[in-house]
């Protein structure tokens, strides 16, 4: 096959259907949500001090990192633009809000997302009353 024939049988780009209407989570239930979401894929900085908003890592494995991204990558890809990708977490990701929206707005049951709005309401409630006592202790 040629790639002419290979471009024409490619598949199309599929267009995402709109972000529904109205808010699926409260301001206050996408901030636990994003949270979570920014603990599972954090920002990776190469340091050797602790950092609260970061995954901090020896400069050695970071640079490590970095090498073996660009072998799975383009040649033509900057080294800066991989250590931009490794700085990157979910919340900040351009999209990813979107994309949760659309999906709990379109494909998650009612009951599912009720259920979720729950757990994220009673983590926000453990939170607040964390801090709170904290604060009284400090």
């Amino acid at each position: 096959m040629t790639s002419v024939e290979l471009d024409i049988i490619a598949p199309l780009d599929a267009p995402l259907p709109p972000v529904p209407e109205g808010e699926v989570l409260t301001p206050s239930q996408w901030i636990t949500f994003l949270a979570i979401a920014d603990t599972i894929v954090p920002a990776v900085e190469a340091s050797s001090t602790h950092s609260v908003s970061k995954l901090a890592v020896q400069p050695s494995q970071f640079t490590t990192a970095v090498q073996r991204i660009q072998q799975l990558i383009p040649a033509d890809v900057p080294s800066e633009a991989v250590q931009r990708y490794m700085g990157d977490k979910a919340s900040l990701t351009p999209g990813f809000k979107d994309l949760l929206h659309r999906t709990f707005g379109n494909y998650m049951r009612e009951d599912a997302l009720k259920g979720l709005r729950v757990i994220l309401s009673s983590l926000e409630c453990v939170s607040m009353r964390t801090y709170r006592l904290l604060e009284c202790r400090g």
